[in-house]
């Protein structure tokens, strides 16, 4: 089992509290058995930053959140 505190993604990720789907899917990949397993859930993860940055977007474009702030957030969802 990985010891999924240590990992620099899901710090990273704990960062972006918003990313709640993220920091799970990494934690429930930790939890598993096989390295497999592991890799498949970080795997779901990443397609799960692709939905979160579209978000990001489109909270900008409906004027929720400032582009400052927009940009922001996609930089660390793109660096993790």
């Amino acid at each position: 089992m990985h010891n999924y505190k240590q990992l620099k993604i899901w710090q990273k990720r704990i960062d972006l509290v918003v990313a709640v789907s993220i920091s799970s899917n990494i934690v429930e990949g930790a939890g598993r058995n096989s390295a497999k397993e592991f890799n498949h859930f970080l795997t779901i993860a990443h397609g799960s930053s692709y939905e979160l940055e579209t978000q990001v977007i489109f909270s900008e474009k409906l004027r929720l959140i400032e582009k400052e702030l927009s940009d922001d957030l996609c930089a660390k969802i793109n660096e993790v």
